[in-house]
């Protein structure tokens, strides 16, 4: 195993394509879709969390709108030129981000990987400036020291085994 190989091109050039974003003043950067199970799973917070970055010259009144299936959440705010804000969308400010009888997500051969999808969108003078979708599951994890001082892996309140892969950070 070569856990340590050499760039394709020595550090020259790109090595992967090239995405041209368009937008109209105000994107929408790093979206994220966290959530917290209540004890018993019968119900879940979620959280969106997102940097809204404004690179035009001039101050920008928008519009956030976020929509996981049947809930639809609008937020107005004001970012000044150059300015970046990050939010986040929570149960206590906004109440049917509280989903009773999540679909949860569990890994392979535990059950189904129930995905949800969040669609963000940001208006600027009743124009869409930028859209982001976030796929995301709905799930607990959680870890703990076995008696013999291993640690051990929950999912949804579920020991499960973590098993056949090596890991390692990005070495590129």
């Amino acid at each position: 195993v070569d856990w340590n190989p050499a760039p394709p091109d020595a550090n020259m050039g790109l090595t992967r394509g090239v995405d041209l974003v368009y937008h109209r003043g105000v994107v929408i950067e790093d979206p994220v879709v966290t959530s917290s199970l209540s004890p018993n799973m019968q119900e879940a917070g979620l959280y969106v969390t997102a940097t809204l970055s404004n690179y035009s010259d001039i101050e920008q009144n928008t519009t956030l709108r976020a929509r996981i299936e049947s809930v639809d959440i609008t937020m107005e705010l004001s970012l000044k030129p150059g300015e970046k804000k990050t939010i986040t969308l929570d149960p206590s400010a906004y109440p049917t981000l509280l989903i009773k009888q999540p679909r949860l997500w569990m890994p392979h051969t535990w059950g189904k990987p129930e995905l949800y999808e969040a669609e963000l969108t940001i208006e600027t003078s009743g124009e869409i400036s930028d859209m982001r979708n976030v796929s995301f599951g709905i799930r607990e994890v959680s870890d703990y020291l076995n008696p013999d001082g291993h640690r051990g892996y929950k999912i949804n309140h579920q020991p499960i085994l973590l098993k056949g892969a090596g890991w390692v950070d990005d070495l590129m």
